[in-house]
Parts: structure tokens; C-alpha cells; sequence
């Protein structure tokens, strides 16, 4: 969840930032823009990273690990917060299978009103 800006240092000074993960051993540019394209891996589509993730695995309660995102709102890669990046939009529906929350289409015959469904 930390990265140096350059190798041999005692303790990493940058805390790797929100909506990405940064695994152990990431060494980073001082300047921010580079590092997170450099360093920083995006946290996956359907979950959410909060500053300092270190893990790829979601574990729930674990703010080093990533999140599941709440029904009815969908997180795009990078999201950093519960709420994700939008609500789930009109004609789409954001179920949570197997701890993930996506964006599905309305069936056919069926109605999905508003957005947040």
C-alpha cells in the first residue's frame, strides 16, 4: 500500500493513492502523474480501492485489500470510493454476483426505471 521513490529506502514515504493498488516492492516517481500510471495498478472493474491498498484480492473489512461496491451503483476500474463511479444507469440493472457488483442490460419485457436499480 506504500511505494519508494527510489530503491534502499528504510520506509516508503508515498501511500499509493486511491482507486489503485500498489504491491510490495513498487518503486515510484515523485511525481504523482507518472507514478500512478507507472506503479499504481488500477483496482478491478466492480470493486473499489481506498488510499493505501497494497492486494489485488478483495477482502472484505480489509481497507488494505479492495472492496465490493454497493448494489445498485457500479464501479469502473480505478474507483475509490463505495458509491462507485456512477449509479447504474437507466435500462441497466447492478446486481452483486459472486461479491462483484455489474452493469447488465434489462432483460427483454422488462422495465428498469430510473437510475440506482
Amino acid at each position: 500500500g506504500r511505494v519508494c521513490n527510489f530503491s534502499g529506502q528504510p520506509f516508503p514515504p508515498q501511500v499509493c493513492p486511491g482507486g489503485h493498488y500498489c504491491e510490495a516492492g513498487r518503486i515510484a516517481s515523485m511525481d504523482e502523474r507518472s507514478y500512478t500510471q507507472s506503479t499504481a495498478k488500477l483496482c478491478e472493474e466492480g470493486t473499489y480501492c481506498l488510499p493505501g491498498v497494497k492486494v489485488s484480492a478483495v477482502k472484505d473489512g480489509d481497507e488494505t485489500a479492495p472492496q465490493h461496491c454497493i448494489e445498485g451503483t457500479f464501479c469502473g476500474k480505478g474507483a475509490s470510493s463505495a458509491r462507485g463511479t456512477q449509479l447504474c444507469a437507466p435500462g441497466f440493472y447492478c446486481p452483486q454476483e459472486d461479491g462483484v457488483t455489474q452493469m447488465l442490460a434489462c432483460d427483454p419485457g422488462y422495465f428498469c426505471a430510473g437510475e440506482g436499480n
